[in-house]
């Protein structure tokens, strides 16, 4: 008794086989161009991730090398009118951060100060 086996063999297509061969590979072509898309997005993703996180470990090595790091201190302008200068005074220890000139305006103010604690003073 002879035994049937099946085996692949080289098959001529019809038109319409072809036809539809085409279309199935237009379509497997456009979802491969979608997952590469994908790909490309989620890789962007993960790199922008990445690159946010080596900022954060690089802001920390700073911080740990000098023992230093930037924070928030209230502070306050106050006028040094005998050497005409504007004084960033930290509120909490009181020592000054920074200096500048006074402008006109804030010299004038002092000016107007000072005559209104002479005349004060003096009873006028």
């Amino acid at each position: 008794m002879a035994k049937t086996t099946t085996v692949e063999l080289p098959f001529d297509l019809t038109d319409d086989e072809v036809r539809e061969r085409g279309q199935e590979q237009a379509k497997l072509l456009a979802e491969k161009a979608d997952v590469e898309q994908r790909k490309k997005d989620t890789a962007k993703e993960f790199k922008d991730r990445i690159e946010g996180l080596d900022e954060q470990i690089g802001k920390l090595v700073d911080v740990i090398q000098t023992g230093r790091e930037l924070r928030p201190v209230s502070c306050e302008w106050v006028a040094d009118n005998a050497r005409a200068l504007m004084n960033l005074v930290r509120l909490d220890f009181g020592t000054v951060v920074q200096s500048r000139p006074m402008t006109d305006a804030e010299k004038q103010r002092a000016m107007f100060a000072s005559v209104g604690e002479t005349q004060a003073a003096s009873g006028e």
